[in-house]
């Protein structure tokens, strides 16, 4: 196919679930499986147990999109698309993986029916390396598959599907997946979704500074208040009400020109 329409993005994760958890794209998925995971065996065949979108994706902008596969041997492996670097960390990711290792067990069996549980989280965004485990194949499987998420360039695709026939299939499956109306509309949506969640959390950021040169506004009144005080009393100013009453209500820029100007003339800038 050519480049006439617009690639839907695989690092936005409503888009990696379409592509990953689609009977259609299997393979897709084996590959990517293995290419993490090495196994010792090769995988044959999998079973995504979560395939339907969540009915408030749109909604809920913390929705997680992930893909939860069952292996031959009962082992399940949860993958996932993480769009948003401030949910990158460990702790979420443990406790995940903690509920799906639970949630195995059935009430009267033993612990050891309980199967392995592998996350693994592909995160859209910058780090200092992408894996943590090297060899010669698996660097080599898994950059490819970095480079088709990344997805800098549609046409860095055909290189890379020249690659290796896996990447070509997969190449083809995100072409077709981009040309069908209702994937684009959910890509779409998921993205305005994102886009909001940033600017809701800018806006908390922003309420937060503002609450802060508040509180220290407040603060630096107050240290004023407390230094006028003390002036007074040592340039034997009597604080009626009149004056008490122009301290309390003059705000940290009035109470400071009041103390430069009690300092420098001795006198209460209403005493002339």
């Amino acid at each position: 196919m050519g480049y006439g329409m617009e690639l839907l993005d695989p690092k936005l994760d409503v888009v990696f679930k379409l592509l990953f958890a689609a009977p259609a794209n299997e393979r897709l998925l084996v590959s990517l499986l293995s290419a993490v995971l090495r196994p010792a065996v090769p995988i044959a065949k999998v079973k995504v147990l979560n395939p339907e979108l969540p009915k408030d994706l749109v909604l809920d902008r913390g929705v997680r999109l992930d893909v939860l596969v069952e292996l031959a041997d009962g082992a399940r492996v949860d993958v996932e698309m993480e769009c948003d670097a401030q949910r990158g960390h460990g702790a979420r990711w443990l406790y995940h993986w903690a509920r799906i290792f639970g949630s195995s067990l059935r009430r009267g069996e033993d612990y050891a029916e309980l199967k392995p549980v592998v996350c693994i989280v592909f995160l859209a965004a910058k780090t200092e390396r992408f894996h943590a485990r090297y060899s010669v194949r698996e660097e080599r499987d898994l950059e490819r598959w970095a480079r088709f998420l990344r997805l800098d360039a549609a046409s860095a695709l055909d290189s890379l599907a020249s690659e290796s026939p896996i990447m070509a299939e997969a190449k083809h499956a995100l072409e077709l997946l981009s040309l069908e109306p209702s994937a684009q509309r959910i890509a779409e949506m998921r993205r305005e979704a994102e886009l909001l969640r940033s600017l809701d959390r800018a806006e908390q950021r922003a309420d937060g500074r503002a609450e802060g040169d508040a509180a220290a506004r407040r603060e630096r009144a107050d240290a004023l208040r407390g230094s006028i005080v003390r002036a007074s009393a040592l340039l034997g100013l009597t604080l009626d009400d009149a004056r008490r009453a122009q301290l309390e209500s003059s705000n940290d820029q009035q109470l400071q020109a009041l103390l430069d100007s009690l300092l420098g003339t001795g006198a209460w800038p209403t005493d002339g």
